[in-house]
């Protein structure tokens, strides 16, 4: 058997231990376990960061593709010219062009003009089809033809090579370039 004072000496001596290690464990162990939590998380965000990096890498090259569509500036007369050109060659004959108010939401600014045409059926047709294959963004956002005496109660059969009343709203986006001041 052991003598009290063993016994007490061999408490002290174990509780001394157990409170070395519990004050080591709040002042050593846990600001470590803390920050290895830390840099874990930052480790992650890393990696997510990273993949989103190369998808982006991967569809670069189709988003280049999209953006030289784009104008270079947010002034709509580059949108005017694009669209008068376009109707020269569809052979509408354009009565009026105006630009409507930008819209600006989240970096993107939607540029739009007003388009007034006199033109026949099929070169409505063509016109629109030169729109969707022009090199630059154009997208028709509005679009009325009025053919002469139609709902008028004029019954007739109305000749595709009259000339007919368009108007028409067309828009692009202009995105300002991430690397520009």
């Amino acid at each position: 058997m052991m003598k009290p004072p063993q016994q007490a000496l061999i408490l002290v001596t174990g509780g001394m231990l157990v409170a070395t290690y519990l004050c080591a464990q709040h002042l050593i162990l846990r600001p470590h376990a803390q920050q290895r939590h830390r840099l874990l998380q930052q480790v992650q965000e890393a990696q997510e960061l990273l993949a989103q990096q190369q998808a982006m890498a991967t569809q670069w090259p189709q988003l280049e593709g999209y953006l030289k569509r784009l104008p270079q500036s947010a002034d709509p007369s580059v949108l005017m010219g694009d669209v008068a050109r376009l109707a020269e060659q569809a052979g509408v004959r354009v009565i009026a062009i105006r630009p409507q108010p930008p819209h600006d939401a989240n970096g993107v600014t939607r540029l739009r003009v007003e388009l007034q045409l006199e033109s026949s059926y099929h070169d409505v047709g063509k016109f629109l089809s030169l729109v969707e294959q022009a090199p630059s963004y154009v997208q028709v956002d509005e679009l009325t033809v009025k053919a002469p005496g139609f709902g008028m109660g004029n019954d007739k059969a109305v000749s595709l090579e009259q000339r007919n009343t368009v108007r028409m709203v067309l828009s692009t986006l202009w995105v300002q370039s991430p690397w520009s001041p």
